[in-house]
């Protein structure tokens, strides 16, 4: 389909107004607008069997908790239930109650926001970043001339602390494949052979 026919099947401005109005349930207005009734539905409906059985199953197999509470937060907001204010506030308790499920249960959940070794590993790469180059700074001051700090500081800021810690890992890594390799070709020392080598009595 070219652009000039998705133009022309587009809506036009000002075509939902011709619409039936309080078509969709979310353009009515909300069933609760009190936070503490908001909630105290939502955890009645948590509580009943058949929303519990799809929690206890979802949860079980690693399904992040913020993420569930915030789906089921969605799905109200678009049954009409309560407005997106109410839902933000109330967004807390359903998480809180899930996590309460979970433990009731015995199950090894997950929340969703934590973080991983990557993540961690290169918040740790910038923080030693920011230390090194704020002390390199501080010397650099003291003694503008030092050539050596200067270079450092400038090589710092081209070069972060992981890729130089990258590079001297490929490096330890190239050495260690070149001496197995020295050591496989390396010629082993021969034993004379024939009756001359012979130990005699």
């Amino acid at each position: 389909m070219s652009i000039q026919e998705n133009l022309f099947q587009s809506a036009i401005p000002g075509q939902s107004l011709t619409d039936t109005p309080k078509n969709f349930p979310w353009e009515r207005p909300a069933e609760y607008t009190d936070p503490t009734e908001a909630a105290r539905f939502e955890l009645k409906r948590l509580n009943k069997p058949e929303a519990l059985d799809s929690v206890l199953a979802l949860l079980q197999v690693g399904f992040p908790i913020i993420p569930l509470a915030e789906t089921i937060k969605t799905n109200s907001q678009a049954e009409g239930l309560y407005n997106p204010d109410v839902g933000l506030l109330i967004t807390p308790v359903i998480t809180q109650q899930l996590v309460s499920t979970a433990e009731d249960a015995g199950i090894d959940y997950v929340m969703g926001d934590e973080e991983s070794e990557e993540e961690r590993s290169e918040k740790e790469d910038q923080r030693v970043d920011a230390i090194l180059q704020k002390k390199l700074t501080k010397m650099l001051t003291k003694d503008p001339k030092d050539e050596i700090v200067s270079d450092a500081l400038d090589f710092l800021r081209d070069e972060p602390v992981s890729d130089i810690a990258d590079k001297i890992e490929e490096a330890e890594s190239v050495d260690v494949q070149e001496e197995e390799v020295a050591e496989i070709t390396e010629p082993k020392e021969q034993k004379p052979m024939g009756l001359m080598s012979r130990s005699t009595m």
